[in-house]
């Protein structure tokens, strides 16, 4: 055999191993795209009620719910994926999406390196806009200190994240949607994104007075655009398939009047829409933040929770009102001032916490706080119902301004606020007992 036939036999030998040696890597380590890209083999739709979107899921990855969102996992590709409304307090509400992100992604997930120079604009199917970031994990941060669910499950030297505005602010004040994941972006990740859109229709105040619905007079002086402009709602209150159009309409009104903002409840017949419940307040503003979908009886069609507030008044003044159908006729609940929505017994239908006896004086404040609960066609205050609320959560928060007013007191030198404080601190200690008669199940004897 001759020297050149040899070495060719060799080379070829050589070569054999080495790709042989490469394929069994590529198999058992497979490189970060192959190993992240998941593959559904069908999809469903994720609704948020609360807060207002709707997106595509694979139905086949394992889930988890909460009020806020929901989490996706794939055990096949370790692909994790969640897509949640994000908790906040109040004054982020208003902020522009690019500005919120630039400022607060990082404090919710400390374990991301700075991405604020690569803010990416992406629009879903629907045209709603949003902002992407794509930033690295900080492989030096101790992840065991890190409580969400995709540790230990899935890994990846960078994340991404997609932030859309939620239509809603719900329970707890949230002005944004995260959509977030652990590697780059793959298939199933970008068919989310692409899918995200609000669950109601939300019409402009512009687009209201360009469908004849309103007129100029029944929108608020540019010169007041802080008090909020008119907006308008599809949502579906009797259930029935069809939405109606909730407007709510902030008037021209002059100082003198009394009446300066009210709500339409419209019906749409043939193209045509028809006025089946309207009312009107003495307030003067709404924002977004003030609408909510609630949940009373757990039957077809929403219930929208709608709070008006007086801007300017030192007081705090507003009114809250419910809208429901209640299986014949459109109905507008009062429950005055301050009133709140929880799912108070954790059963998915909401309660109504009203404040009464509210005490107002130079800073100090306090109300007692009654439970309602729609029983029978009619709210009715139901607050042995609710034990275990009393005990756990209002008893505790009289106790907690109770020692809060009396450490000011003690501090304070200031004889006016003395004495509001003491006037304030007997009315906490007569809640503080009636919220303990409650949590033995004994009712109150007098108000």
């Amino acid at each position: 055999m001759s020297v050149k036939s040899l070495s060719y036999k060799l080379a070829f030998l050589l070569s054999a191993i080495i790709l042989f040696v490469i394929f069994n890597f590529l198999v058992c380590h497979p490189v970060q795209y192959v190993r992240m890209e998941s593959k559904p083999t069908a999809w469903g739709t994720y609704s948020n009620v609360k807060y207002g979107y709707t997106v595509d899921v694979p139905v086949n990855w394992e889930t988890r719910e909460n009020s806020f969102g929901v989490e996706l996992y794939d055990p096949i590709s370790n692909r994790f994926i969640s897509i949640k409304a994000l908790p906040e307090i109040s004054s982020m509400i208003s902020m522009p999406i690019d500005e919120y992100v630039f400022e607060y992604f990082h404090d919710r997930h400390p374990y991301l390196m700075d991405a604020s120079a690569n803010l990416d604009s992406v629009t879903s199917a629907s045209g709603t806009r949003g902002i992407q970031i794509n930033p690295k994990v900080d492989l030096t941060f101790d992840l065991t200190a890190v409580k969400e669910n995709w540790v230990g499950k899935s890994m990846a030297p960078t994340a991404t994240l997609t932030y859309f505005p939620a239509a809603f602010a719900g329970d707890e004040f949230v002005s944004n949607i995260e959509i977030f994941s652990i590697g780059k972006p793959d298939s199933t990740y970008q068919r989310i994104v692409h899918s995200f859109h609000h669950k109601f229709k939300i019409l402009r105040q512009h687009e209201l007075l360009s469908m004849g619905l309103i007129n100029l007079m029944d929108t608020p002086h540019r010169s007041l655009a802080y008090i909020g402009e008119n907006m308008g709602y599809y949502i579906d209150l009797d259930g029935d398939g069809e939405d109606e159009l909730i407007i709510i309409c902030m008037s021209q009104a002059t100082p003198d009047e009394r009446e300066k903002i009210f709500f339409k409840v419209l019906q749409s017949h043939d193209g045509k829409f028809k006025t089946v419940l309207t009312k009107t307040y003495s307030e003067n503003s709404f924002h977004p933040s003030d609408i909510r979908i609630v949940n009373i009886d757990d039957k077809p069609g929403f219930d929208v929770f709608l709070r008006f507030i007086e801007y300017g008044n030192e007081w705090g003044k507003n009114s809250t009102v419910i809208l429901f159908h209640d299986g014949e006729n459109y109905r507008a609940a009062g429950f005055g001032p301050f009133a709140e929505v929880r799912d108070v017994d954790g059963n998915g239908i909401d309660e109504v916490i009203t404040s009464t006896n509210t005490y107002f004086s130079l800073g100090a404040v306090s109300s007692w706080y009654d439970i309602y609960s729609y029983t029978n066609g009619d709210f009715k205050e139901s607050n042995l119902l609710y034990k275990k609320y009393f005990k756990d959560v209002i008893l505790p928060g009289f106790e907690r301004q109770l020692e809060s007013v009396n450490n000011e007191m003690a501090i304070s030198k200031v004889q006016t606020f003395q004495t509001a404080a003491f006037r304030l601190t007997y009315r906490l200690q007569r809640y503080i007992k009636w919220s303990k008669l409650i949590a033995e199940g004994k009712d109150i004897p007098y108000r």
